[in-house]
């Protein structure tokens, strides 16, 4: 199932000093002020070699469910039309979104003694594997890290 994807869009100066001008705040009250709009999409820009705004959408609290399907395509594109209508004022910006991220979530219950199980097994685990490297920073999750998967098992009633 999906859960979150991440975008961006490049600005120039101008296209930065319209949304401050439009929303009137700073660049860095984005996050805050579209946080208070927007269930679901959190938004915030970097100004490192340009001027870079990056939005991710959880479609999971956008939609308020949690088996998102292709059905809901196209609430999901209405809901970012109107992010970015909020943001901007203009439509053109909708061409220029880029997805650099997408996250796909698969829940699974198992009984509590299999859990323990399984995580300890996990824990045991060689440090690497498939270029992904294990982090053991946290009691309750365990992640194997590589430059662009991460796998994470962790009990959820435990967080």
């Amino acid at each position: 199932m999906l859960h979150t994807a991440r975008f961006y869009i490049d600005l120039a100066k101008d296209e930065a000093y319209l949304i401050e001008r439009n929303l009137g705040i700073t660049l860095e009250q984005l996050k805050y002020k579209v946080g208070k709009k927007f269930v679901g999409i959190t938004a915030w820009v970097i100004q490192k070699y340009g001027i870079r705004l990056f939005f991710t959408v959880d479609f999971v609290k956008l939609l308020n469910k949690s088996n998102i399907q292709e059905a809901d395509y196209e609430q999901i594109e209405r809901k970012i039309d109107e992010f970015i209508l909020f943001v901007f004022h203009d439509a053109s910006f909708l061409d220029r979104i880029c997805m650099t991220r997408l996250d796909y979530r698969r829940d699974v219950q198992i009984p509590m003694v299999e859990r323990e199980l399984l995580l300890s097994l996990y824990r045991k685990t060689t440090s690497k594997h498939r270029h992904q490297v294990k982090d053991l920073r946290y009691k309750t999750t365990l992640y194997f890290n590589s430059k662009s998967i991460i796998s994470c098992v962790y009990g959820k009633p435990e967080l």
